[in-house]
């Protein structure tokens, strides 16, 4: 009896694994967003979970165990499976608030913490995201539920780029700021960044050793940063060198005292 019970519950499980297969991408694309999605795994799991427990529970009765002293066993066994698992509740309670919340959705780039990436899987332990560095980063629910999310991809998929340079003293700020709106409209006619928002340079401050400016122009795709950054870099390098005007360094200034 204990090997038809082993028998028969590895059909079930088997027969339900197999439909679940089969039914799986019809599931997937049928859910209009990540609540769908996890829900599908989710019961799918514990269902897995629930028939092998059952069977474990026919087995003992076939066998005439008394299962009243593991019931207490597995009374106290549970309040420190308790300690030891409320991590684990917490990242599938943290699982249920972001499908419900949706804060991001997959295929937006995020950040957490020092992580930044593509959300590639959103699961009810766990997400997935795919760094700029292509590396696979499991990010538990809880984290994001309870840390600040930076989501790249909302409200939409524009980013605003601030370019922080600084000119020596004696340059001319006039001029530099024409030279930065020129290099700006030369970025815009690469594709690299759109009109609208306008782009703009703003004289910040007096700093120790130069005139400190900040330049904004708007992309219209996040996943452009760096491109665009490199273009402006290099051109405000060339610009300024053709037009004399100095990008100030650290420098340190040493007395030497006569004996």
């Amino acid at each position: 009896m204990v090997c038809i019970t082993i028998l028969t519950t590895w059909i079930i499980w088997s027969f339900v694994k197999k439909v679940g297969r089969q039914y799986e991408e019809h599931i997937l694309e049928s859910s209009s967003h990540e609540t769908g999605i996890w829900l599908y795994h989710f019961f799918r799991s514990t269902f897995s979970y629930i028939i092998w427990i059952i069977a474990g529970i026919v087995i003992l009765n076939i066998l005439e165990v008394d299962i009243t002293p593991l019931l207490a066993a597995g009374g106290i066994v549970g309040i420190a499976a308790g300690f030891a698992g409320k991590d684990i509740l917490g990242n599938f309670f943290s699982g249920a608030l972001l499908a419900a919340d949706q804060p991001f959705h997959i295929g937006d780039r995020i950040q957490v913490q020092e992580f930044t990436g593509d959300v590639i899987a959103i699961g009810p332990r766990s997400t997935r995201i795919k760094t700029l560095d292509n590396q696979l980063i499991t990010i538990p629910n809880s984290i994001l539920t309870n840390d600040v999310v930076i989501n790249y991809a909302e409200p939409d998929l524009r980013l605003k780029v601030r370019i922080n340079l600084g000119v020596a003293y004696g340059s001319d700020i006039e001029k530099v700021k024409s030279l930065l709106l020129k290099i700006a409209d030369e970025t815009i006619r690469t594709g690299l960044c759109i009109r609208e928002p306008e782009p703009s340079v703003y004289f910040l401050d007096f700093a120790e050793l130069s005139l400190n400016l900040q330049m904004i122009i708007w992309g219209d795709d996040y996943t452009m940063t760096y491109e665009i950054r490199d273009f402006i870099n290099s051109r405000i390098l060339e610009l300024f060198k053709e037009e004399g005007i100095e990008i100030p360094l650290p420098r340190v200034d040493i007395y030497m005292k006569k004996e």
